[in-house]
């Protein structure tokens, strides 16, 4: 067996920490722990299960610290990225929960800085992912089209930079009254969904290639070099994060993710494929 690399011995040792203080915590401390979580975890400062929230909180830690040592031993990256993207979710967080809370504080998030640097990120990817379609890959085109459609999104389709108005439709079922798609569905099981397609995103770039019945897809040019990248960079981390992270942070953070994601994710791939280029 390979030994097990020191940041690994951490994390063990972390979660037999975390449960040896944690249980009698929440025990003897459970209303101080839900009156905790509202006020500095909760994004609507309101619990809805504050049991489950308590069991979430208490036991996340270990299966995620589980689910991370198995994947790593699979699709293993090297270590100094580990620590890049840890420090880069732990400054996300901070900067994330100081501007929502002390500069933005009862402002809303739309046309916020937050909000903006999500769709510049997409647009971004979407840009990057283009030119890796005309010199490369065509697949990357449907990456250029997915995030290209996610900035519009951000943006309500240029609603928020021409300042139009909006048809009866989206002022009669639309949550924000704008010309989007996503806000028709924002609903109490609005976070099963982002939870379903971020754990998709993980399972894409880890385990489903495990499936028999998927390996044609894996097999596709485009989507062959997006895997290698991906294992080089460990670029699985951003949706496996923001699945743990999400009931804390709220919607609007995990879509900065996943403009971080296409971001990384389409300048990695161009990058690769430059150097493979300039090799031959």
């Amino acid at each position: 067996m390979k030994a097990i690399p020191v940041f690994q011995n951490f994390i063990i040792k972390f979660c037999i920490i975390w449960i040896s203080v944690g249980v009698p915590f929440t025990i003897l401390g459970f209303h101080q722990l839900v009156a905790f979580i509202e006020k500095y975890l909760s994004p609507d400062n309101h619990l809805s299960s504050p049991i489950f929230c308590c069991c979430l909180i208490l036991f996340s830690p270990i299966v995620v610290s589980a689910i991370f040592l198995y994947t790593y031993t699979k699709w293993k990256f090297p270590p100094k990225f580990l620590k890049i993207y840890l420090m880069l979710f732990i400054m996300h967080i901070l900067f994330y929960y100081i501007y929502t809370h002390f500069i933005l504080a009862d402002m809303p998030m739309e046309d916020s800085f937050l909000e903006w640097g999500t769709a510049i990120l997409a647009f971004l990817a979407s840009f990057l992912f283009f030119y890796s379609g005309m010199i490369g890959s065509r697949f990357y085109f449907i990456l250029c089209i997915a995030w290209l459609i996610f900035a519009l999104e951000e943006i309500s389709w240029g609603q928020r930079v021409f300042n139009f108005n909006s048809p009866q439709l989206f002022m009669a079922y639309n949550l924000q009254h704008e010309i989007n798609i996503h806000n028709f569905f924002v609903n109490p099981h609005t976070q099963w969904i982002y939870n379903g397609f971020n754990l998709l995103l993980f399972g894409l770039f880890t385990w489903l290639r495990e499936i028999p019945f998927l390996l044609w897809l894996y097999k596709i040019q485009g989507v062959k070099n997006t895997m290698r990248v991906s294992d080089k960079y460990g670029l699985w981390m951003i949706p496996f994060f923001t699945l743990l992270i999400f009931q804390f942070m709220g919607a609007e953070f995990v879509e900065e993710q996943w403009g971080l994601l296409g971001a990384l994710l389409s300048l990695f791939i161009l990058i690769d494929h430059l150097h493979l280029k300039s090799n031959k």
